[in-house]
C-alpha cells in the first residue's frame, strides 16, 4: 500500500513541475506581439507530442493575453523538426588530494584528515532533435 501512495505522490509532484518555460537558448517559449494577436513560438524536444506542445502554448497566451471574458483562440502557424547541436558542460574527475593535520596527546596521535576532489569542466556536444510549434493568439473581439 505505501507504494501505491508514493507512485501517486510521485506523479502528482511531476505533473505540477511540468508546464511552459521560457526560451533557455535551445528549449522554451518566445512571444512576439503582433497586430492581430500575439504569436508563441515553442521550441521542445522532438519526442513531445504536438498535443502537449499546444498546452503550453495555450498557457503562454492565457499568461499573455490576461483576463478576457473568452478563451483565447490558438491558430497553429507551423509545425517543424530540426537538429541542433547543444554544448553541455561536463564535469570529469582529475583527482584527489588528501590534507591532515596530527596530534600527540601524552604519546598518543590523532590523524584526521580531509579529502579534496578535483575535478575539471569540459564542454562537450550533444546533437538533440526538436521541434519548433509557431502559434497565433487573439481574443474573439
Amino acid at each position: 500500500m505505501r507504494i501505491h501512495h508514493f507512485i501517486v505522490l510521485t506523479l502528482l509532484v511531476s505533473g505540477c513541475a511540468m508546464g511552459p518555460r521560457s526560451y533557455d537558448g535551445v528549449l522554451g517559449y518566445r512571444t512576439e506581439p503582433l497586430p492581430e494577436g500575439v504569436q508563441v513560438t515553442y521550441v521542445d524536444e522532438a519526442d513531445n507530442s504536438n498535443e502537449r506542445i499546444l498546452s503550453y502554448i495555450a498557457e503562454v497566451c492565457d499568461e499573455t493575453l490576461g483576463p478576457t471574458s473568452t478563451t483565447p483562440l490558438i491558430e497553429l502557424r507551423s509545425v517543424s523538426e530540426f537538429e541542433q547541436q547543444v554544448a553541455m558542460s561536463v564535469q570529469i574527475p582529475v583527482g584527489v588530494q588528501g590534507t591532515g593535520t596530527s596530534k600527540s596527546n601524552a604519546g598518543s596521535a590523532q590523524v584526521s584528515a580531509v579529502k579534496n576532489s578535483y575535478a575539471h569542466s569540459e564542454s562537450v556536444f550533444r546533437n538533440m532533435k526538436l521541434k519548433k510549434v509557431v502559434a497565433l493568439c487573439a481574443t474573439d473581439s
